[in-house]
């Protein structure tokens, strides 16, 4: 059903005649409103601030409530955080000011385990707000507060989400609002509009298996390589996506552009090489393919498992390493062959071109491939494996990428060449024979090869000092990222570290006053 406000609501708010909206019209408080229907776990809300003021502090507040809008007796009180959220049953927050522009759609939806996630013009930024009852029926509850004057639930809207995903919020086109009682005129004919326009952006729920899809192109790099079979995960897959009969080809739902992940249906062997072809794209959503490896059986897994956004998969306690957009702007036809090395080496080379160094996983476990058919990227189809395996160009012709994000692996025994350990979030690395990517589940990285000359450059050159630089007690046994300097023991790099977090801001360098983003341990042989 279409989503409408509760006549439930605070003193200032008045609604449209068909209920889609709710404006606020005195002060800059008592605008409280709520769902007319409780939403259910993962449903999308969209709303769409529709007038906005500069009169005022603060802006618009979400959230959701157990309490049934029907049960309020007398007069609601003047703001929902924290009047409301102080009791039991009703969870909100405040969005950040500086989405809260006029013609921003938001979309947000809470999760089975509580978790309310939040979406700003088809940009994920994760999870909003936390321990939300997920096992109670929970409706709608907003405070059009401050700054904010009016919202609008925007199921007529969802079309506009998708063609605007690339506009900055001062590009949304803005559409009139649905009268409010007293000003009555064209509202039937915006009742109309409103139901047609629902009957043709909701349609049903899309069938599991694929039907109908047109041929995919035809190969033009690989077409004289024989592939050996590798398919799709026949049951584990994302939300949003359609599998093939011969579970080879996954197509994500033209209405969605996110959660279209994909498995494999083995373990990747070292020495593999795999292709992909992209066989749709969907030019008004940005962002691409993403690519990645995972410990974690897709047989244990649901698809209410698997997160819209990919960075979530970090959370879980099995091993994943992601990286996004792998295939940038990805052409009809492009085919992407992926290589794993048996030194944990993953290359990706498109339409057969340069070699890209994508990420280095421990090939000591099994790992499942994962790939996200994200944004721009709507549909892909695994050709197999190339064997024999295509070899890899030798390190100097590889072109290093952004690296990607991942969930610590299992702990390493000891090796005899220099170790290092990313300390700031608890990342372990793993290869230390080889130049692997020293990563953290936030956006600090380092490369092993950068650090070992470092270390023995500034090792001969005196640069780095056998004491620490604060305590002047115990040796020097980490690197600060990210200005690379060695002056600290591990203990007093980390209370610098996390005292600067404590603060409310960063952790500075002894020596450059850098801001510290991450802390690598450094052992010797």
């Amino acid at each position: 059903p279409v989503l409408q406000f509760h006549n439930t609501r605070g003193e200032h708010v008045r609604l449209s005649a068909d209920r889609s909206t709710a404006r606020r019209v005195d002060s800059f408080c008592k605008g409280i409103a709520f769902s007319q229907r409780t939403v259910r776990p993962n449903e999308k809300v969209y709303l769409r601030v529709a007038e906005c003021s500069t009169s005022w502090n603060g802006v618009l507040r979400i959230g959701f409530t157990s309490c049934n809008p029907a049960s309020f007796s007398g007069v609601l009180p003047k703001y929902a955080c924290p009047d409301l959220t102080s009791r039991p049953g009703f969870w909100g927050k405040a969005l950040p000011e500086r989405y809260v522009e006029s013609g921003v759609l938001f979309s947000f939806h809470f999760t089975a385990s509580g978790d309310v996630m939040l979406n700003v013009n088809g940009q994920d930024k994760g999870v909003f707000l936390t321990g939300v009852d997920a096992r109670t029926p929970l409706w709608i509850m907003v405070d059009i507060y401050g700054n904010t004057t009016a919202v609008q639930f925007a199921d007529l809207l969802v079309s506009m989400n998708a063609l605007n995903l690339n506009r900055g919020p001062h590009q949304i086109p803005s559409l009139p609002l649905p009268p409010i009682p007293g000003s009555m005129a064209g509202h039937h004919h915006l009742q109309q509009q409103q139901l047609q326009t629902n009957n043709t952006i909701q349609p049903p729920a899309p069938p599991a298996v694929l039907q109908n899809f047109p041929p995919p192109p035809p190969l033009r790099h690989y077409r004289h390589h024989s592939f050996q079979p590798l398919t799709f995960h026949p049951r584990t897959h994302g939300i949003n996506i359609r599998m093939g009969s011969d579970c080879r080809t996954a197509v994500r739902h033209d209405a969605e552009f996110c959660n279209g992940y994909v498995l494999s249906s083995r373990p990747i062997s070292p020495g593999e090489s795999w292709v992909v072809q992209i066989v749709q794209t969907e030019s008004i959503y940005v962002g691409g393919m993403g690519f990645g490896f995972t410990t974690c059986n897709p047989a244990s897994l649901s698809s209410t498992d698997l997160p819209d956004d990919a960075d979530q998969l970090l959370d879980r306690p099995e091993y994943w390493v992601i990286s996004k957009d792998v295939a940038h702007g990805p052409i009809l036809g492009d085919e992407i062959e992926f290589h794993l090395s048996h030194s944990g080496e993953v290359t990706m080379m498109r339409n057969r071109g340069s070699a890209t160094l994508l990420m280095h996983v421990d090939v000591s476990l099994p790992l499942w491939a994962i790939f996200d058919v994200y944004g721009s990227t709507r549909a892909v189809r695994l050709l197999g494996t190339i064997s024999p395996p295509q070899s890899v160009p030798e390190p100097p012709a590889v072109i290093y990428q952004a690296p990607p994000r991942m969930s610590p692996p299992r702990p390493q025994q000891q090796q005899q060449q220099p170790i290092y350990q990313s300390i700031g979030s608890a990342t372990h690395m793993m290869q230390p024979t080889i130049p692997a990517g020293v990563l953290s589940s936030g956006t600090a990285s380092s490369y092993v090869e950068t650090l070992t000359q470092s270390l023995n450059c500034q090792t001969a050159s005196g640069g780095a000092s056998s004491e620490c630089t604060v305590c002047y007690e115990r040796s020097v046994d980490c690197v600060l990222y990210s200005c690379g300097h060695m002056c600290l023991c591990y203990d007093c790099a980390l209370t610098l570290y996390h005292g600067g977090r404590t603060a409310g801001g960063q952790g500075l360098c002894p020596i450059c006053r850098a801001p510290i983003r991450d802390v690598i341990r450094a052992y010797r042989s």
